[in-house]
């Protein structure tokens, strides 16, 4: 049955297709008749003279050239060699250009694609004084019976042999004026009408091979290539509209990738969360955390409390002896960091459950620090790690070891113990573990900060991101909500979105605000020091105010042990980069990627196109038929162009480029890059009380360095366009090529960044310009330099500095707690978000503000 629907399909479609070619051939043969006109004179091999107008079958002119590999390209017109056009003929060119097509039955629509190598309008056609005609032996005429040697005029003619192929080759040897290189006949010029005796003159030479198999034939290849249909691109090698396209398609990626990214919000571009990991299981199992063990937490819980004012020494003690009692054994790590001028102590305590039916191999963590990232005592999330550690020793279905970490604070503590269990510390600064197991699978930290008479809560707020911007495997966090929501009936918040009514706008808020933490990279809770290791892990925070419970809690993260218990190897079917606009709504890699792909484009469009304008010449003719001068004894020099079968003559003068001086811009531009080490270190070693006073003055620096690098520059030796156009060229082309590798790794920074350097990309435009390449005159400079002056106002508010005290007094956080942040990721977690701000975002907003700088000043040489 299927087969009859192809066949019916294929008949249907293969009538009405066979009709259309075969009047289409009718049609070009119809349309070549009438082009054969009669000219003032006969001339040999002369399309247009009507004693050489034959009638012929189009499908009768393909002939199969010999050794050839490829099937589809084996064919070429042959015509009698009463016809060998296209020629120069007094008339004008050949308008020739047929659409010749095969049986339909036995091959596909080719397109003979005529060897163009008529002269422009502007040259008058005529044949010059006297130019010989060699074609083998003699050339002989097939309307003569006696075949005697004749003189062809307009072109000189040579038959040789080569591999199969067509091949034509035009090459002008006059030039435009007087005196041709072969001028034999001195009046020829005042015969035709020239003005003051001086004619434009060309003489033209075409070349032809054919194969071994056709030599002696009485039909002689056409002068036609028969080939799929390919684009013309010599037209727009010079195309002005080309040339201005570039500022248009770099502002059409920065557009199209916001609107991609706020188009992602919708329920076409969005997906339901999932589990895909089968093992898991979430919710799936009885839970038995209650009764009892409600009365043991209570009492943990006043154990804490009294814990609070003690020093870390007599803490860790006393909690190390808590584990002992439940019949664990018990480590200790003390750790010791330094950063914006302040020391970070502390102590972590942890212990171990050895699975009944583990083999030491698998481990994975329950994490309580001591304060939570608000530094408030997490008084009854401590006294849960404790109270569950008791619970899992007395059952025996445990497949993976448990470990209990207290940790010292919420950042530093886990990631002094994550960086020595995997032996990534240094002994200065962190102390060795005694005491390891196996591979970690997975970690849960709980922030559970209510007081000595507990609090209950109303949501679970759920924090997955991780240090520099990674995320832990997707279902992970699916496991958790579906725990919490489904089996617990918990509610599930994220990205401190305390109500969400699942509309366009919250999703879309919950997105930026989770992009904006990837984008700065910090540590967000306990867990954060896990991912980097591959290690999934989450926080569980409790929010306001509710019916649920410390029980409903435990029973929660006990579901989840269940769950990561089940599994037989490491999570790695669902998504580790995504986006989270609700519990329940993710958008994938796949479909967010391209709006941060985009916007690093439009730098490297923009890069392309400087580079090919600093090699273009001073001066620029008008592209396309080129204008014959008025002044006498000026020639014009044209250069053939040949490519996929096709010949251009185009002026010489378009084709030339203009050398490129590289020493100074590179200079330039690695020394920028290199300057940006000096803030990436003042601002990670300052103290803390000085940070203040640090970044003013450096706000300072920062806007005042390009007007002066600008009169460096002037003072030093004056600019020129190429130099000022390779700056901005370098430049956009590494902030391209280093933020699209960037969007792999972290695309909220790289999204971020490169919307706030996308004027870079128009900076080049401010620099006042005329049409034919040269300084416009004074009188029309001002406007050019009020538009540079408003840029590089922009730019000033658009710099690194600028924006982060903006952002910090948006978001009602001191400028000196946002540094400080930054120099503890830096020296604790390898916080490489400053890098991308100094070595990456800074250098390329200063290449542009001394560029708009230049432009303002207009200080430029041509």
């Amino acid at each position: 049955m299927f087969k009859q629907h192809i066949s019916t399909v294929l008949y249907l479609f293969w009538i009405p297709t066979a009709k259309h070619f075969r009047r289409l051939t009718q049609e070009k043969v119809k349309l070549y008749k009438s082009s054969l006109l009669p000219c003032r004179e006969r001339h040999e091999y002369c399309p247009k003279c009507p004693q050489h107008q034959i009638r012929f079958n189009p499908e009768s002119l393909y002939r199969p050239i010999p050794n050839t590999r490829n099937r589809e390209d084996k064919f070429e017109l042959h015509f009698p060699s009463s016809i060998q056009g296209p020629s120069l003929c007094p008339d004008g060119p050949v308008p020739l250009n047929l659409d010749l097509a095969l049986d339909p039955a036995q091959r596909p629509l080719w397109r003979a694609q005529e060897l163009q190598h008529s002269a422009p309008p502007s040259v008058p056609h005529r044949a010059p004084a006297e130019v010989t005609q060699q074609r083998g032996s003699r050339d002989e005429d097939p309307d003569e019976e006696g075949g005697e040697e004749r003189r062809r005029p307009g072109r000189e003619v040579q038959r040789g042999r080569g591999d199969g192929d067509n091949e034509i080759r035009v090459r002008a040897v006059g030039g435009v004026g007087g005196g041709g290189e072969e001028e034999e006949d001195p009046d020829a010029g005042a015969a035709d009408g020239g003005v003051g005796g001086e004619r434009e003159r060309m003489r033209y030479e075409r070349e032809r091979t054919t194969s071994e198999e056709h030599k002696g034939d009485d039909s002689a290849v056409f002068g036609f290539e028969v080939s799929q249909e390919r684009p013309r691109l010599l037209a727009l090698r010079n195309d002005p509209r080309a040339q201005k396209a570039p500022p248009f398609l770099s502002a059409l990626c920065v557009i199209v990738g916001v609107v991609w990214l706020l188009i992602l919000p919708l329920n076409e571009y969005s997906r339901q969360t999932y589990v895909s990991e089968n093992a898991l299981l979430p919710g799936q199992v009885h839970t038995y955390f209650g009764g009892s063990e409600h009365n043991i937490f209570r009492a943990y819980r006043q154990e804490v409390a009294a814990l609070g004012d003690k020093t870390d020494e007599e803490r860790t003690e006393k909690l190390a002896e808590f584990f002992k009692t439940c019949g664990l054994r018990v480590a200790r790590q003390t750790y010791r960091y330094t950063a914006a001028g302040k020391n970070i102590t502390g102590q972590n305590v942890y212990a171990v459950l050895q699975g009944p039916r583990a083999d030491a191999t698998e481990a994975v963590v329950l994490i309580g620090a001591w304060r939570n990232m608000d530094h408030v005592l997490n008084q009854s999330g401590v006294a849960l790690v404790l109270t569950m550690a008791r619970y899992f020793k007395r059952w025996s279905l445990w497949s993976k070891d448990i470990i209990f970490l207290i940790a010292g604070d919420s950042t530093a503590g886990p990631q002094a113990w994550v960086d020595a269990y995997h032996d990534a510390h240094s002994p200065t600064t962190v102390e060795s573990l005694t005491l390891k197991s196996g591979a970690l699978q997975g970690a849960v930290a709980v922030d559970y900060p209510a007081g000595t008479w507990g609090h209950r809560f109303d949501k679970l707020h759920i924090i997955y991101d991780g240090i520099n911007g990674q995320l832990s495997n997707l279902d992970l966090f699916n496991t958790a909500v579906s725990i919490a929501s489904g089996q617990m009936g918990i509610g599930c918040t994220l990205q401190r979105m305390w109500k969400h009514d699942d509309t366009y706008q919250e999703r879309l808020e919950t997105m930026l605000r989770g992009m904006l933490s990837q984008g700065l990279g910090h540590a967000s809770g306990p867990h954060s020091s896990f991912i980097p290791y591959h290690v999934d892990a989450i926080t569980l925070q409790t929010i306001g105010d509710g019916w649920q419970d410390e029980m409903s809690l435990g029973r929660t993260v006990e579901s989840m042990f269940r769950s990561l218990n089940n599994l037989l190897e490491h999570l790695h079917q669902s998504f580790f980069f995504y986006l989270l606009m609700q519990a329940n709504r993710f958008v994938s890699i796949g479909t967010y990627l391209p709006s941060a792909m985009l916007v690093a484009v439009n730098f490297t469009i923009t890069s392309i196109a400087l580079w090919v304008q600093s090699g273009r010449p001073k001066q620029s003719t008008k592209v396309g038929i080129p204008e014959p001068k008025e002044k006498k004894g000026v020639k014009e020099d044209l250069t053939v162009l040949k490519q996929d079968g096709m010949v251009a003559l185009v002026p010489t003068e378009t084709l030339e480029v203009t050398e490129r001086q590289l020493f100074l811009p590179l200079t330039f531009v690695c020394a920028v890059h290199f300057l940006g080490l000096i803030p990436l270190y003042v601002f990670n070693n300052t103290f803390e009380s000085s940070l203040t006073s640090t970044f003013t003055v450096s706000t300072a620096i920062t806007l005042i360095l390009p007007p002066l690098s600008s009169l460096f520059f002037t003072t030093l030796r004056t600019p020129t366009r190429q130099d000022v156009t390779l700056l901005s060229c370098f430049s956009l082309l590494l902030l391209g090529m280093f933020l699209s590798a960037l969007a792999t790794l972290n695309f909220s920074l790289a999204f971020l960044v490169g919307l706030a350097t996308a004027p870079l990309s128009f900076v080049h435009l401010c620099i006042p310009t005329s049409t034919n390449g040269t300084s416009p005159p004074s009188s029309n400079r001002l406007i050019p330099r009020i538009v540079c002056v408003a840029v590089v106002f922009l730019l000033a508010a658009l710099s690194p500095l600028t924006l982060t005290f903006a952002v910090a007094w948006a978001t009602e956080v001191h400028v000196t707690e946002v540094l400080t942040a930054a120099s503890v990721g830096w020296h604790v977690h390898g916080l490489w978000t400053q890098v991308v701000v100094w070595l990456l975002w800074w250098p390329a907003w200063f290449i542009g503000s001394v560029v708009a700088w230049l432009g303002a000043t207009g200080s430029l040489q041509d």
